[in-house]
């Protein structure tokens, strides 16, 4: 006898300092594991396991595109002048770097990025209320003080 049961996975997904709570509806199929078929709890533990796959996906595309926006948005002002004056810092070549990024990544792009343009950027934070400016004048990871 085949049972049918459907599971319910709540997945959180950190997003912008706000848990977004997915629900998945998982159903398992019981099969009798005398067979060498999948216990209920193994297929309960795959389908979570893929759930939040997806979920963690779907969040991963989501900042993607929502990082793309700001990079548009942050490239169309700057085309405009309007942030001339708040572009303070600039390079030993006089070029005014720019690393626009979101409050939700974790602090390891930001760094990734400014080593990316030599430790000198001005940064756009997006954040829910908002976007912030900051001034990194100099960051040198690998030089001994």
């Amino acid at each position: 006898m085949n049972l049918r049961r459907i599971h319910y996975v709540d997945i959180i997904v950190p997003r912008n300092g706000l848990d977004t709570s997915l629900r998945y509806g998982v159903r398992i199929q019981s099969i009798d594991t005398k067979r060498g078929m999948m216990s209920e709890e193994d297929k309960l533990n795959e389908a979570v396991e893929q759930a939040v796959e997806v979920a963690a996906n779907k969040a991963a595309e989501e900042e993607i595109q929502e990082l793309t926006e700001f990079e548009s948005a942050v490239d169309e002002t700057l085309a405009t002048g309007y942030l001339d004056d708040t572009l303070t810092v600039t390079d030993s070549d006089g070029v005014a770097q720019v690393l626009p990024v979101l409050d939700s990544e974790p602090i390891s792009h930001l760094v990734k990025g400014l080593e990316e343009v030599g430790g000198t950027a001005n940064v756009f934070v997006h954040t829910a209320e908002g976007v912030v400016a900051l001034s990194v004048v100099e960051y040198k990871p690998n030089d001994a003080e």
